[in-house]
């Protein structure tokens, strides 16, 4: 979430790196796959609220990272199904090559 807006509160360089790629692939595999009018594209979230964090840190813990986010709250994953199902319909026919940032406003710039 940070490859396009780096801060210090979060260092995490290596996992960045290793996003930025997949941004790359995303535009590289759109064009290779364009002739057969198949669409390559990226959704790259945030914080979404998910089980996943239920491992990692308790509820009030993660609602302080909703703070990380220029709109001070976390992503849902009905935030990203919106997305994909929009891509998937008439919505995306002219899309390809993109990263779609799902994010509160984090790739906009900091709210501090």
């Amino acid at each position: 979430m940070w490859v396009e807006n780096p801060i210090e509160v979060t260092p995490a360089a290596a996992s960045q790196v290793a996003k930025g790629a997949m941004h790359t692939l995303t535009r590289h595999l759109a064009i290779e796959f364009a002739k057969d009018n198949i669409r390559v594209n990226t959704i790259a979230p945030a914080v979404i609220d998910t089980p996943l964090y239920d491992q990692l840190m308790d509820k009030e813990k993660l609602q302080q990272l909703a703070g990380l986010h220029p709109l001070r709250k976390l992503g849902q994953l009905e935030d990203i199904i919106a997305w994909v199902l929009h891509l998937i319909g008439t919505g995306g026919n002219f899309v390809t090559g993109q990263t779609l940032f799902v994010d509160g406003g984090i790739t906009a710039g900091s709210h501090a």
